[in-house]
């Protein structure tokens, strides 16, 4: 069977069929996972570095007796090792003398694989011109470097250096949003007051959030969608399986989309109270990011509708949140409410009608 045979046409998993062939515990783990779909482009692979930094290079594979080609092949100059692959072949080379500090080059060139990964992780001042901690900028730019390696191999596709660096501080930022690192010169918090405001005349307000339960990692995402009165027009819920946070709240701002495109919304504003997220889904690289969830994202954000993103505070988000965390965990499909829950109601009337508090 194929991963594709296990989707459905409207683009969900065939659940059904999947329960027949996963344990329960398996189907948790794939909640997180979104179904094959041409919106999400084509499939990345993910490689990494193993045990003793070994990638699986030629000289790695004839020890191997998988090859007798020792070659490294894209620059076909010497035998391919983790060293010459991520920082000595040519292409390597220029990529690393493009972005290093010009006094720090002769000793980044100039160390074993151990010396070189150890120097480069206990150094933040490697690299000018980004607030990107240098430790995960590195480990992006060697990562893209291997798949470098392996495109040009496997589909004879050679990715140029101002490209792999492109996608390099994509996937850092990427990261610093999943780990919740805060890159360097953040300012003091500002008093403010705090409110939640519904849209001019024609526009929606949008409202999407994510929890998950600290013990068994279970995540699940809610939202909703008013008018420009903050009358409510549509509500849902749903489960997200074994996920983190972060990734709870991007399922949001997918769902939540589709549930405003199904209803013909033309203007939208949409409200979240996390950073990370809101930054990667409104950032203009979020068509190409190594995320599949976030390029569906901004494929639906590139529909014909006109959308703005906005930052609140979690006190005024109350209604997605108690929306998130009333979701039904075993229930693999979306719950919608047409008409908002009585247990909400209060929230709803709190955000129309209440004072406005000063937060500190």
């Amino acid at each position: 069977m194929m991963v594709r045979d296990a989707a459905l046409p409207n683009g969900n998993w065939n659940w059904n069929m999947l329960r027949q062939f996963l344990q329960p515990s398996m189907i948790q783990h794939l909640l997180n996972v979104q179904p094959p779909n041409l919106n999400a482009g084509t499939d990345r692979c993910c490689w990494s570095l193993g045990k003793h930094y070994c990638l699986l290079t030629n000289i790695n594979r004839c020890a191997r007796k998988l090859t007798d080609d020792l070659l490294f092949h894209i620059c076909g100059l010497a035998n391919e090792n983790t060293l010459h692959v991520l920082r000595d072949c040519k292409h390597s080379a220029t990529l690393w003398q493009l972005i290093i500090r010009q006094q720090i080059l002769p000793n980044f060139f100039n160390t074993n694989v151990s010396d070189w990964i150890t120097m480069n992780l206990d150094s933040n001042s490697l690299f000018a011109g980004t607030n990107i901690p240098w430790k995960i900028l590195l480990s992006s730019i060697a990562w893209q470097i291997w798949k470098r390696r392996n495109s040009y191999i496997f589909s004879d596709l050679f990715i140029h250096n101002d490209q792999l660096i492109s996608l390099s501080k994509n996937w850092s930022l990427y990261i610093i949003a999943e780990k919740s690192i805060s890159p360097t010169g953040s300012g003091a918090a500002r008093p403010e007051l705090i409110q939640w405001k519904p849209m001019p005349t024609y526009w929606y307000t949008l409202n999407t959030d994510g929890a998950v339960y600290k013990i068994a990692s279970q995540g699940s995402v809610g939202g909703l969608i008013r008018n420009m009165n903050g009358d409510w027009i549509i509500g849902f819920n749903k489960s997200v399986g074994i996920s983190t946070p972060f990734q709870a709240e991007l399922w949001g701002f997918f769902e939540v989309l589709k549930l405003a495109l199904s209803h013909n919304i033309e203007h939208l504003q949409c409200q979240t109270n996390n950073v990370e997220a809101l930054n990667l889904v409104s950032s203009a690289m979020a068509k190409c990011s190594p995320i599949s969830i976030v390029r569906s994202i901004a494929k639906l954000i590139l529909k014909q509708w006109t959308i703005e993103f906005i930052l609140i505070r979690r006190e005024v988000n109350a209604a997605s949140d108690f929306l998130a965390k009333s979701t039904v965990i075993s229930n693999e499909q979306a719950q919608t409410y047409t008409e908002p829950p009585h247990e909400i109601k209060s929230l709803l009337h709190r955000d129309l009608y209440g004072h406005a508090f000063l937060r500190t």
